[in-house]
């Protein structure tokens, strides 16, 4: 599990290759006790069950977090950068706020983000089925 995965975290190597980088957080993945109650990341990027202590970081977490990278990606901003990044801002994700789907990507694609986001950690999707779908969506002519 890794724990704090944002953008910041990602290293490009070329077009076809990254990496991720910043283990500080980094846990195996059987280990499920709460380390301590702080939050320690990127606002935006925590999953809402973390954020309420209700859960150590995890492998849905880093999914959670996965979502918001791929939103990142496609829309070109940081999420809710408008927001302060603030307790105002954890309780509203808390609530179910998320960011609004990117209206020039594919459905598929912002159906794999609501997924990630989903507020129940259960059913968010594996990373196998995120990298799938990923797949699918780079060879789809018509988005790339």
């Amino acid at each position: 599990v890794h724990g704090d995965l944002h953008g910041g975290n990602i290293l490009l190597l070329n077009e076809e290759e990254a990496f991720i980088s910043d283990f500080g957080l980094c846990r195996p993945i059987n280990e499920t006790k709460m380390l301590e109650k702080k939050i320690y990341g990127v606002i935006p990027n925590i999953a809402p069950e973390i954020l309420r202590f209700q859960s150590p970081y995890s492998q849905a977490g880093d999914i959670y977090s996965l979502g918001i990278i791929l939103w990142e990606l496609v829309c070109g901003i940081p999420a809710f950068s408008n927001r302060a990044h603030c307790v105002i801002l954890i309780t509203d994700i808390c609530n179910g706020l998320r960011p609004k789907t990117c209206h020039f990507a594919p459905p598929t694609y912002n159906d794999l983000l609501k997924k990630c986001w989903n507020q129940d950690p259960s059913e968010r999707p594996s990373i196998y089925a995120v990298l799938d779908c990923i797949r699918k969506f780079c060879t789809c002519s018509r988005y790339i």
